[in-house]
């Protein structure tokens, strides 16, 4: 038996979204051990996804064009043609309504404090529907003989391919993130400054190799909003291919104080294979797992004093010329984290900026899992 290769084996230094380390990650997602102790990817569950939808539309196809033929084709109709005929018809039926029903839910969900595209929203429509088209078109070609179905085998295989490709890098980036889960930015509906939604705006793009700011803190109340804001940046920037890493505060501790992963491999945890922490582009650290027994970890002094012990002065010197947020509850002033993380970093306090979140916390903002 062949042994298979797995994600984690791949050195950081490789390109993640060249076609053969996406072809590498699919065939572990369908051939590789499964453990109810590891958590299914996100790669695994949108191909998951996408298999069904093809099944749907062959199914439907295949249905509708035997009904019709046995009832329209000479041969006289038979109450299993009829049913097979509606079965076909109904599938079509509530798939297309279903998918209207996304489209118009895309077009008023988003709020208005982050601008989301009409590009976005007809990705999110469309994938689905293009999957679906896929089976349809290969139920197609049963029914014309071999000709025929190798020309829907080969049009239908290099639609559903190149898309598949396409999303899947998104898919890595995302799951090598760590990310808790997906969230769009324009989901997001707590009320800010102009001047900080451009700063956050500069977080999400990898390509912008000179951002106004480097590092953002992110204070506020308790309730829905900071979580969301941090994970938000993560999964704009992972939808750009950017290296993110999503780590809890107890989590920085681990990582900071753990040896290097050997041979530069990929950190692997819960069945996911992900960014190494210091080859992170951006990192998120989030307080969200700062229990009792790490509560000194919510003060600039704790935190300081935790990962100095460690790793002595600027323990976090490699996020210099990188990007971070932070997420930290109001344990104390927003000036205090920006000198303390300007010490850990080893950096200008002017590279920090602070965004703190309304006391007014609205209805929670509607999660949005990465659509396709």
């Amino acid at each position: 038996m062949v042994a298979l290769k797995s994600p984690r084996q791949r050195p950081v230094g490789t390109d993640p979204y060249h076609w053969k380390n996406v072809l590498d990650v699919v065939k572990h997602d369908f051939l590789g051990p499964r453990d109810v102790q590891d958590a299914p990817t996100p790669s695994y569950v949108w191909l998951g996804e996408q298999i069904g939808l093809i099944a749907l539309g062959f199914f439907a196809a295949i249905a509708f064009g035997w009904g019709w033929g046995a009832s329209f084709g000479g041969e006289g109709g038979s109450l299993m043609a009829i049913l097979a005929l509606f079965a076909g018809l109904a599938v079509f039926g509530t798939f297309g309504y279903q998918k209207y029903l996304d489209y118009q839910a895309a077009r008023t969900r988003w709020a208005a404090v982050f601008p989301f595209s009409d590009w976005d929203r007809y990705l999110a429509v469309g994938t689905p529907v293009l999957f679906f088209l896929v089976g349809v078109v290969l139920g197609w070609g049963v029914f014309g003989g071999f000709g025929r179905f190798l020309i829907a085998l080969i049009v239908a295989g290099a639609a559903a391919a190149g898309t598949a490709y396409w999303w899947l890098r998104k898919k890595i980036a995302f799951q090598q993130a760590g990310l808790p889960f997906g969230y769009r930015l324009a989901a997001f509906d707590l009320t800010l400054q102009d001047n900080d939604v451009t700063a956050i705006g500069g977080f999400t793009r990898p390509a912008e190799t000179a951002p106004a700011f480097r590092h953002l803190v992110v204070t506020g109340p308790t309730g829905p909003g900071k979580t969301n804001l941090a994970v938000g940046i993560g999964t704009e920037f992972a939808n750009q291919l950017g290296k993110g890493r999503y780590v809890g505060l107890s989590d920085l501790l681990h990582l900071v104080g753990a040896p290097a992963a050997p041979s530069g491999l990929l950190d692997y945890d819960d069945g996911r294979a992900l960014w190494p922490l210091t080859e992170a582009e951006l990192l998120i650290v989030d307080d969200v797992d700062a229990g009792l027994d790490t509560k000194a970890l919510l003060s600039p002094e704790g935190l300081e004093s935790a990962l100095t012990a460690l790793k002595g002065q600027k323990p976090l010197g490699w996020l210099a010329a990188r990007r971070s947020v932070w997420v930290l509850g109001e344990g104390s002033s927003p000036e205090g984290w920006q000198v303390t993380l300007a010490r850990l970093i080893g950096t200008d306090a002017r590279t920090i900026r602070t965004v703190r979140l309304p006391l007014t916390v609205p209805a929670p903002a509607e999660l949005e899992h990465m659509s396709g």
